[in-house]
């Protein structure tokens, strides 16, 4: 894979990370995907990283409760975009959710 790889969800640039990477104390979406038979990505969870001390990547990344179940469902790599308006994140997250609806999430389904 090329160091530094982008892959567009809607309008959003999100940079392509393995899941063993070392992250950084920084806000932001991330996705946990895998790609199908045509060599396109999937979306398997959509998330935030959350306020507060622990609202950044390396925190919410340790241990992460869908990371396991994710893996099981084909997600090989994580897609992140750095976002420090904690509102911002929040509507980005929630707009990507209801467009590609990933099995992991169940809350901002539309309908």
């Amino acid at each position: 894979m090329e160091k530094n790889q982008k892959v567009r969800w809607l309008t959003y640039d999100f940079n392509v990370y393995p899941p063993k990477t070392k992250w950084n104390e920084v806000g932001g979406i991330y996705i946990f995907c895998g790609l199908n038979k045509n060599n396109e990505w999937v979306a398997i969870y959509i998330g935030e990283t959350g306020e507060g001390p622990t609202g950044n990547f390396r925190s919410r990344m340790s241990g992460h409760e869908k990371c396991e179940k994710a893996k099981s469902l084909g997600a090989t790599h994580i897609h992140a975009l750095m976002e420090e308006d904690k509102d911002l994140r929040k509507a980005m997250e929630e707009q990507l959710i209801a467009y590609y609806e990933p099995p992991l999430n169940k809350e901002h389904r539309n309908g």
